[in-house]
């Protein structure tokens, strides 16, 4: 079964609104795809990840401690992407952080809430308003 790692980036420029916004993003996904998904929350660092069960993933989206404030930094979730073997790291962001290197062999989409310069790696996807 392939792996998903949805990152949800939950630094000081994503406001509430925007949060509950890549929210509702994960739970479309989490209701759609046929995959093993791993949420993983960060602002400059990894502040949790988080297996979703397939039979409680809506209780378990709605239980979770959100963190709040922070800078942003992609190198950390797109490392613990890696680090699960995920077959693709989906990263909810304004886009507001330093990138990184590009992982080797796992692709990144940036899901984007507005348009935003392009980011040096991976595929751009504009966030239905």
């Amino acid at each position: 079964m392939p792996c998903i790692a949805l990152a949800i980036d939950a630094s000081g420029s994503v406001e509430g609104p925007l949060l509950h916004r890549f929210l509702s993003e994960t739970a479309g996904v989490a209701r759609r795809v046929a995959a093993e998904i791993y949420l993983i929350a960060f602002d400059d660092a990894v502040r949790w990840q988080h297996r979703l069960d397939p039979a409680r993933w809506q209780s378990q989206i709605a239980g979770l401690d959100w963190p709040r404030g922070g800078g942003t930094d992609f190198a950390s979730p797109i490392a613990a992407a890696q680090g699960l073997g995920a077959s693709v790291a989906v990263i909810l962001t304004d886009l507001d952080g330093p990138f990184g290197l590009p992982p080797r062999g796992m692709p990144v989409i940036w899901g984007l809430s507005r348009t935003a310069p392009a980011p040096p790696f991976g595929h751009v996807l504009e966030l239905a308003h």
